[in-house]
């Protein structure tokens, strides 16, 4: 298999996108869908879902943290 860094700069666009979202408040959808138009050419309700499902996964690795006990009371289990 060919690596191909063609979309190299992909990453660290996300990083800066999801860092904006975060310190904002505003989902990453919001952000991503143009970046998802633009750089890949998708078409906009494609952009709009895949933007959707990458914020439903940054969701998701969020819960990590809930089985665990932070947040809860001001305590935390080891």
């Amino acid at each position: 298999m060919e690596i191909s860094f063609e979309l190299w700069y992909l990453l660290p666009v996300s990083i800066l996108i999801a860092t904006i979202a975060m310190s904002s408040g505003i989902g990453g959808a919001v952000f991503f869908s143009p970046l998802f138009m633009l750089a890949l050419k998708l078409d906009p309700i494609v952009a709009v879902g895949t933007a959707l499902l990458t914020e439903l996964f940054g969701f998701l690795s969020g819960l990590n943290y809930l089985p665990h006990g932070e947040g809860r009371k001001g305590k935390t289990r080891i």
